[in-house]
Parts: C-alpha cells; sequence; structure tokens
C-alpha cells in the first residue's frame, strides 16, 4: 500500500498551510494498515497512549485522512487527545480491491474501525466529519450506541431537495436533472461502475478559500481530483438513516460552521440540525473556508472540540483528561 511519505502532493499542501498544522518530530502521524474485506485502508494514527479520548476523523468527497491529520489532528494531539484518521475507498493512499461500492460500505468500513480501536485499547470514542463526512458520523452513531459525541464541520441531509439545490454548483434545472441521472445511471449493471470525478459533481471550486491550495487539491486525485463511482453516488443521494434526527439520542452533537463556507453554508445544515433533539450545540469558526485551513479557524475549531469532549458528553463516561502529550 502507498504511504504520504512517499506523496509528493501532500507533502506541497503542507508547505502551504499555517505553521500550526505542520508535523514535528513530536506530532506526526504514524501510517497504519486497516484490512477491510479484500482491500487495505490507510490510517493516520497520531498516539497519546495516556489520552482521555480517541477521535476518529472522517473526511468528506474532496479530501482524504492526511488533510485532516494536518488541519486538526496535531493540534488534537497536542491538547492531550489519539486522533485517528482513516481514508475509505476511492480515497487518500487506501487500496481497494472490491468489485462494487456504495456509501453503505463507508459506513461498514467505520463501524468495524471503531469496534477494532474500541478492542485496541478501550478509550471513548468520538466522531469528527468533515464536509460529507459529517452526516456519516451521524449515520454510523445510529448504528454504533458506543461512540460518545459525533462532531460535524457540517450535517447536509441529501434526502432534502433544498439542501442540494443550496449546495450545488449547478443552475437549479442542471442540478436536478443531473441528480435524477445519476440516481438512474447508479442502478444500471455495468453503468454504476462508472467513475466520475468529483469535481464535476461537487462545488469543488469552494473547496478552500486559498486559491493556489485550491489548484494543488484539484490535482490531486486522493482528495479533490477523486474518481467516485455512480453506484456510490447514487446510494448517497439515497441512503436513509436508521434513526430520523427527532428521536436521535444516542450521544450529544456538535456542528462546527466554517462562517466563510462558499459551498455549504450554514442554513444547509440547520434544516438537518435543527430538527436534532439536544442535546446539542452549535460553533461558528470565524472566516473559515470549507476546509478550515485558516489558522484561526483550525484553532477555533479544535478548542471547540476540546470544549465539547471535556463538557458537554455523559459526565459518567468521561474520565479525566491526560496532561497533553
Amino acid at each position: 500500500m502507498r504511504k504520504y511519505t512517499d506523496y509528493e502532493p501532500m507533502s506541497v499542501v503542507q508547505t502551504m498551510l499555517p505553521e500550526s498544522f505542520r508535523f514535528s518530530e513530536d506530532h506526526h502521524p504514524v501510517e497504519e494498515v486497516f484490512a477491510w474485506r479484500n482491500s487495505k485502508l490507510h490510517v493516520d494514527r497520531l498516539p497519546n497512549p495516556d489520552a482521555s479520548h480517541k477521535i476518529i476523523l472522517h473526511h468528506g468527497l474532496g479530501t482524504n485522512g492526511r488533510l485532516l491529520s494536518m488541519i486538526v489532528g496535531v493540534q488534537l494531539q497536542q491538547k492531550g487527545y489519539e486522533v485517528v484518521a482513516i481514508d475509505m475507498p476511492f480515497y487518500g493512499m487506501s487500496e481497494n480491491n472490491e468489485s462494487g461500492l456504495r456509501y453503505e460500505d463507508w459506513l461498514d468500513v467505520s463501524l468495524k474501525f471503531i469496534d477494532s480501536e474500541l478492542a485496541r485499547d478501550g478509550k471513548p470514542v468520538v466522531l469528527y466529519g468533515l464536509s460529507a463526512g459529517g452526516m456519516l458520523t451521524y449515520h454510523v452513531a445510529c448504528l454504533e450506541p458506543r461512540v460518545k459525541g459525533i462532531v460535524g464541520m457540517c450535517f447536509l441531509n441529501l434526502l432534502d431537495q433544498d439542501v442540494t439545490d443550496m449546495c450545488s454548483p449547478f443552475p437549479l434545472f442542471i442540478e436536478r436533472t443531473s441528480i435524477a441521472m445519476l440516481k438512474t445511471f447508479g442502478s444500471i449493471p455495468l453503468l454504476n461502475r462508472v467513475k466520475l470525478p468529483m469535481k464535476l459533481i461537487c462545488k469543488m471550486s469552494s473547496l478552500v478559500n486559498n486559491d493556489v491550495l485550491l489548484k494543488t487539491l484539484m490535482r490531486d486525485r486522493s482528495s479533490a481530483g477523486a474518481r467516485v463511482s455512480l453506484q456510490f453516488l447514487k446510494s448517497l443521494f439515497t441512503y436513509k438513516p436508521a434513526i430520523e434526527p427527532e428521536a436521535f439520542n444516542a450521544c450529544p452533537v456538535l456542528l462546527t460552521q466554517p462562517a466563510s463556507d462558499d459551498w455549504t453554508p450554514l442554513e444547509a445544515s440547520k434544516h438537518f440540525f435543527d430538527r436534532l433533539s439536544e442535546p446539542k450545540s452549535l460553533v461558528m469558526m470565524e472566516n473559515g473556508g470549507h476546509d478550515p485551513v485558516e489558522t484561526q479557524a483550525a484553532e477555533q475549531l479544535v478548542d471547540a472540540m476540546d470544549d465539547f469532549i471535556q463538557n458537554e458528553l455523559v459526565p459518567d463516561t468521561v474520565p479525566k483528561k491526560a496532561n497533553a502529550a
């Protein structure tokens, strides 16, 4: 399996990020392999044996685990947590050997990975999801009662036409026609295995509010330049959660919304977030883009996650936090 240590695009990306995002001798990921079915999935681990909690990072449709390790992983490890980021099939350094993949398979990856991590050391698990990874964490928490809390950069209910309209890069008619075609072709054998560049489907031009970094990510086949099958996209737009938000009481929820996100505005997440029962909370990240690569926004995100874990989770499941590594 490939490693990020040998992958130039992500090394270039790190040089474009603020100093606090960069790896050091004491704070850097250990690259691991997670076996899933016939595939080998890449894992970044920022270890901390004395951590009170383990935070599992889930990327969206334009990023990968390594970018999350840069944006929040290093800073969360410095706060005293253990952090792991997994590359889902189609993304990052993961080696996908499956003949067909659906969104449900991403849920299965996350569920099996959580089970593996709990068996490893028993540390309480909190899930973080960037972009489409936000709703992924909700869908997973509906199925895994051992998750102690979920944090989403956004929570997009793709079953809601108003939400897809709001986040689309296309005029209304083209957007609705395109989604209808994706659902149709994604159900047809042979055609459903065809892979499309995600930059043709999503508003990838608003991934980051940094033009130079954006160009680098758009060329990168492990992140914004990834290709995803029609079968996967069809299942993504049609998946129904196991629990409706009004009935969800599995764990607390935190929405961390970038204030300068031109792709998924706050209103898109509020369609779903407002339906959630308590406990839930919302934090705005000042000046942050869709991927919050701005220092101020990233620091606010990490502080919000730290406060959420230490003060919002059910008290009898929260051991005392260890000192920062």
